[in-house]
């Protein structure tokens, strides 16, 4: 009798209306209505099914208590007995029964008034999941070096990883709650308000800034700044991912510098050089190309070098592109550098050096230098005259040597005989004319050995009139018998 006024009570309060059984018995999760003695009032299907459990002889009868293990039994009998009780959780409590497997629940007690309470049983390996899960990502994140920060709705800062503390110096305590605007340089003002307005959008920023740590010293980032929405799609704040690419930067601009001063001697070069790749296809090119003709080496251009294009398909000749075919191959084949000449119709003469492109230990392609020799052949051309001429005076100098012993002999010979003829004499006048011949003959030859620099004459000064008058004599006997020399030396 006290239990049908029991249920007739229950069912004019809150718990007991209607709507509540229809929410009660529709649940996915055990449910049952307890009094303080731990008496299950009511058993959902949930409970009845998890439970083995018949609602129409259990109800009244079975208790709560035979399905928990003594800490979670003391725990929820003090809930169940408590005046003014307040909704409690708790975690992990193990369920047990004669017929049924061990399962560990939470267990959410809510009093429903009039010592009735309501024990909702939850599967706590879901929540055991989301925690192991969500245990795993923040582990993940203090790990990662890149630097994690998150924002609320309001823009203050949440969290950040221990990496962000290492990267600017400041310890959680003195960034929670604060904007990450304190964070950037003053010269990124207009980036943090372009990325706020963005993300406030619901769209994700990218790129670039200049970060101040602690102490006062910049840093470059990579930045990606995401929005956060809940399930309504209401913006919660954003989270901020910072990979520090300082050293990066520096690499990149060394590398930079390096690349530039590489090119800055290419194109100083006077040759064109072109780069090919193992296709022999142009990759790459200085400037030396616009400083020679359209035909250089047997190649021609109608324009600039077209990138991609095969080096052999601007030689028109046929002959040429099977020679040039053939060092390329053997350059690739040999890893030796190869040398090829080419005199072309126009007289220039051209040199390729043909060297292997080398990459670690593959050959990536060739590098073709192309210089023009014609200059070098002109000045090879005067070294060989130059050599000749030096042979010929030095055999000049042999023979004008020679030649001025036997004309010194010729006029000690006639000198002697002056000495025994009688002056005036016609012997006497014909001698005179011999030992002058000789005296000329002689003047010629020092001459010769002067030209030839076999000589030890040393500079003086001169009569120019008789350094004419001299060569005038030389000449005069080179000179055909129609032609005839006359002499006017100034005074």
């Amino acid at each position: 009798m006290n239990d049908l006024l029991v249920e007739h009570t229950l069912m004019e309060t809150k718990p007991a209306s209607q709507w509540w059984l229809n929410f009660f018995n529709a649940s996915e999760d055990a449910q049952m209505v307890c009094l303080p003695n731990g008496i299950a009032h009511h058993i959902n299907p949930m409970a009845a099914r998890r439970f083995k459990l018949n609602p129409l002889t259990d109800e009244g009868v079975f208790s709560i208590f035979d399905l928990l293990t003594a800490p979670a039994n003391r725990k929820l009998a003090r809930l169940l007995k408590k005046e003014n009780a307040t909704a409690d959780r708790l975690h992990s409590v193990i369920t047990r029964g004669s017929d049924i497997p061990y399962a560990l629940m939470d267990l959410e007690f809510i009093p429903l008034g009039d010592g009735h309470s309501l024990v909702i049983f939850k599967d706590s390996s879901r929540r055991l999941r989301l925690e192991a899960h969500v245990q795993r990502l923040v582990t993940a994140v203090d790990s990662t070096p890149d630097h994690f920060l998150v924002t609320d709705a309001e823009l203050r800062i949440t969290y950040v990883n221990p990496a962000f503390q290492s990267a600017t110096g400041y310890c959680l305590e003195e960034v929670l709650g604060r904007s990450d605007e304190f964070l950037r340089a003053p010269s990124e003002r207009e980036k943090v308000l372009a990325y706020r307005d963005l993300v406030s959008q619901g769209r994700e920023w990218t790129g670039e800034l200049v970060n101040q740590r602690r102490n006062g010293e910049l840093y470059h980032v990579e930045c990606t700044i995401s929005p956060i929405a809940d399930i309504a799609d209401r913006f919660m704040g954003y989270v901020v991912c910072e990979r520090d690419i300082t050293v990066r930067r520096q690499l990149q601009n060394e590398l930079r510098a390096e690349r530039d001063f590489v090119q800055s001697i290419l194109h100083s070069l006077d040759g064109a050089i072109y780069s090919l790749d193992c296709e022999f296809r142009l990759t790459h090119t200085n400037a030396g190309w616009r400083h020679l003709p359209a035909q250089h080496a047997g190649i021609e251009f109608g324009g600039p070098p077209a990138m991609g294009r095969p080096l052999l398909d601007h030689v028109p000749d046929t002959a040429r592109r099977g020679e040039l075919r053939l060092a390329f191959e053997e350059a690739i084949a040999t890893g030796k550098p190869q040398e090829n000449l080419f005199h072309s119709p126009d007289g220039r003469h051209w040199l390729m050096r043909i060297s292997p492109w080398i990459d670690g230990p593959n050959i990536r392609g060739l590098i073709c230098n192309i210089a023009d020799q014609t200059r070098y052949h002109e000045l090879q051309n005067q070294l060989f005259q130059s050599q000749k001429m030096e042979i010929i005076g030095t055999l000049a100098a042999g023979v004008a040597h020679d030649f001025n012993n036997l004309l010194q002999a010729i006029r000690g010979n006639a000198g002697l005989i002056l000495l025994d003829t009688e002056a005036g004499s016609p012997l006497h006048l014909g001698l005179e004319k011999i030992d002058l011949a000789a005296a000329r003959a002689s003047d010629i030859t020092r001459q010769l050995l002067t030209f030839s620099r076999m000589s030890d004459e040393k500079s003086t000064v001169f009569d120019l009139n008789q350094v004419i008058k001299e060569t005038t004599q030389l000449a005069r006997r080179n000179l055909r018998s129609n032609v005839m020399v006359e002499l006017q030396p100034a005074p």
